[in-house]
């Protein structure tokens, strides 16, 4: 069965709604793809147990600097009631806009949240969300 593009995205943006109810009062991790597209996903707790999910897709209409990166997810985070103080790490590839030492997208999410991680390893953020969750 075919869907059209309409119907898909609709689809994405139930998924991303539910998840998103789930984590608003709880800690989570992000790993971002930054290409055209930037790709978001989540890692939370949920029931005592570490869930994985997709988050948001947002073309990146201008450029694929770490302030555009920026842009789309704090307006992502504002329209869904996302706070960074609860962001524990951020998983990015190693491109100079996600890590540049003094603009890249690391170091402008730490603005928001000073205490989060980075890493380059999406099975560390597991192992971070884990230790986290576990010492509250």
């Amino acid at each position: 069965m075919s869907l059209s593009n309409n119907t898909v995205k609709r689809h994405i943006d139930d998924f991303a709604a539910d998840i998103e109810e789930k984590i608003k009062e709880s800690p989570f991790s992000i790993q971002l793809a930054n290409i055209s597209q930037l790709l978001v996903y989540s890692m939370y707790v949920h029931d005592k147990s570490i869930e994985e999910e997709f988050m948001f897709c947002q073309p990146l209409l201008t450029t694929t600097s770490a302030v555009d990166v920026m842009q789309l997810v704090d307006q992502h985070f504002e329209k869904s009631s996302l706070m960074w103080k609860n962001v524990t790490s951020v998983c990015t590839d190693a491109a100079p806009a996600m890590l540049g030492s003094r603009s890249g997208f690391v170091q402008l999410a730490r603005k928001e949240n000073p205490d989060m991680e980075d890493v380059h390893c999406f099975i560390m953020v597991r192992h971070l969300l884990h230790e986290h969750y576990h010492r509250q």
